[in-house]
């Protein structure tokens, strides 16, 4: 069961990594495509308890276990900063969009008047 477990943690990074690449390509479609798999194998992982695992002392397990979660978290905080600078970036660009509509309006307003 212990190795099915780290096989199903080296998927998990796998679609993380999957999820990165689509990101900094602008491939949304992907990305959200892989999301239904990221959440099926979160919610499938978080209903283990991997105490066990963590608490033998210098057992391969659980030194390949550790280094599956930190490869996740690196992932997981670079997928994070990325989604944010794009959020950012959206941001920026509804805002110049607004500016510009009343840009607009208010010279279509000066134009009607005369």
């Amino acid at each position: 069961m212990n190795h099915i477990l780290i096989e199903k943690y080296k998927q998990f990074h796998t679609i993380i990594e999957s999820m990165l690449t689509a990101v900094r390509q602008n491939e949304w479609q992907i990305f959200f495509a892989l999301q239904t798999q990221y959440l099926t194998l979160s919610e499938y992982l978080s209903t283990y308890d991997i105490t066990e695992i963590l608490t033998e002392d210098r057992s391969q397990l659980r030194i390949t276990l550790m280094e599956s979660i930190n490869d996740i978290l690196n992932s997981q905080q670079q997928l994070s900063l990325l989604l944010k600078a794009q959020h950012t970036q959206l941001g920026k660009l509804i805002g110049e969009t607004v500016d510009q509509q009343v840009k607009i309006n208010y010279y279509h307003q000066i134009a009607t008047l005369t």
